[in-house]
């Protein structure tokens, strides 16, 4: 046993690193250390020989959390004694990347092209803005981020755009005159990605399953070159990703997945944390190990959020618990507008200024974005400096998504909505 990858964990967290008689389910609270037992878990199967880097299968929602990950790994391994290329042999990654990875070796049994396009979430917007004027129709009336949100709701659930009319038959003539709308554009919207040889999210998932569900020698392949499946922030998956892991899990049960129901947050993008009620009910033999001592708050700060999660009754509840000290008591401040709250805002950091803190030490967290501009506006006008995190993504930026549309036009020449794209330059 390599005690170096051991040494600096709790006994819950050893336990659920260490558990090698079947599926494993690790509830973690926030701040418990989830990502610390994930990484120790695959570094020390791999380490005891339990399985091989290659054969191991690590499912994140981020490439930046896949790299991290893959770093602690790394650093793990090498301290264990062991190759340090091992790391290098993971496949660490988001859902969407394994996904085309399947697709682009052996999509072509079902009609899917090697080179296929990703269309992102602008690409799909412009594709569905632009049918929705060749229709005739008002895309102030039928928005085409409302309109693109239903297809995608439908396409979560599987349903082909005849399926989804045969749902939308069923509806009454009033409830369903937006969804009569949408069927059409759904399959226009199908029968031009197929055009263009491109693919959305939605369908990286969904032809994945289809192409493994359907041809027994594919899954076999797939299934033998990945023993052993983790997969993080399990409350954030939604029906078609279960899916795929079931799939992809077999007979073999080497599955472990970490998650906290009480920390899903993405339910209006599909993600369901039933997930995790269905893990225990499809998996009978499953270990089920919670992590609950937090190593990042005040006990003050637990006992608020316990007492908040502990209304719910429809999934398991981890009682946080740490042992730093209590902490300062926690402040409410109930404003009357947003104006009011702005204010609040701003006076209280002048008092910490006051007090010897610096702007630097303080952090504002809004809901929306669209909260953001009152409080701007206050912060100039008090002349209080400040940086606002999470401005637009590089990919996202006007100017390199017209380079790249540049650069797809000239790969595919009937890739309508980049051509369309540059016509507006």
């Amino acid at each position: 046993m390599h005690s170096s990858i051991l040494s600096d964990l709790n006994p819950e967290q050893k336990a659920a690193v260490t558990y090698d008689k079947g599926p494993l389910l690790v509830l973690a609270g926030a701040g418990s250390g989830k990502t610390k037992v994930l990484t120790h878990r695959v570094a020390y199967f791999i380490s005891e020989g339990l399985t091989k880097a290659e054969n191991c299968l690590l499912m994140t929602f981020t490439n930046k959390a896949a790299g991290e990950m893959k770093e602690r790994m790394s650093s793990l391994i090498i301290k264990a004694g062991l190759p340090a290329d091992a790391a290098a042999r993971l496949q660490a990654g988001t859902f969407h990347s394994f996904c085309a990875k399947i697709l682009r070796i052996d999509g072509k049994v079902i009609g899917i092209p090697p080179g296929f396009l990703i269309y992102d979430e602008q690409d799909q917007k412009s594709l569905v803005k632009e049918i929705i004027e060749n229709q005739n129709l008002s895309t102030d009336e039928y928005n085409p981020a409302a309109v693109l949100s239903v297809i995608s709701d439908a396409k979560n659930q599987m349903l082909s755009p005849t399926q989804y009319s045969e749902f939308v038959n069923g509806l009454s003539a009033q409830a369903g005159e937006f969804q009569q709308v949408v069927f059409k554009v759904y399959l226009e919207y199908e029968k031009r990605l197929k055009e263009i040889g491109a693919l959305d999210f939605d369908d990286l998932l969904i032809k994945a399953v289809l192409l493994l569900k359907g041809n027994s020698e594919i899954l076999e392949k797939w299934q033998d070159k990945f023993t052993h499946i983790f997969v993080d922030e399990w409350q954030d998956t939604n029906k078609i990703q279960y899916r795929l892991i079931k799939l992809l899990v077999g007979n073999r049960k080497n599955l472990t997945v970490v998650g906290d129901i009480s920390q899903s947050i993405y339910g209006w993008r599909g993600a369901d944390y039933r997930n995790v009620n269905y893990l225990i009910r499809d998996y009978k033999d499953i270990k089920t190990i919670n992590l609950e001592q937090n190593y990042r708050s005040t006990q003050n700060i637990l006992e608020a959020a316990n007492s908040v999660i502990s209304k719910n009754t429809s999934h398991p509840i981890l009682k946080l618990w740490t042992k730093k000290h209590k902490g300062e008591r926690i402040k409410l401040y109930t404003a009357r507008n947003g104006l009011d709250e702005a204010d609040f805002i701003v006076n209280e950091a002048s008092r910490l200024k006051r007090r010897h803190y610096k702007y630097s030490d303080i952090a504002v967290l809004y809901r929306t974005n669209a909260q953001s501009r009152v409080l701007e506006e206050a912060l100039l006008h008090a002349g209080i400096p400040y940086t606002l995190v999470g401005g637009t993504k590089f990919y996202d930026r006007k100017e390199i998504k017209d380079v790249i549309s540049y650069l797809r036009l000239l790969v595919n020449p009937k890739d309508s909505v980049s051509r369309k794209r540059i016509e507006k330059l």
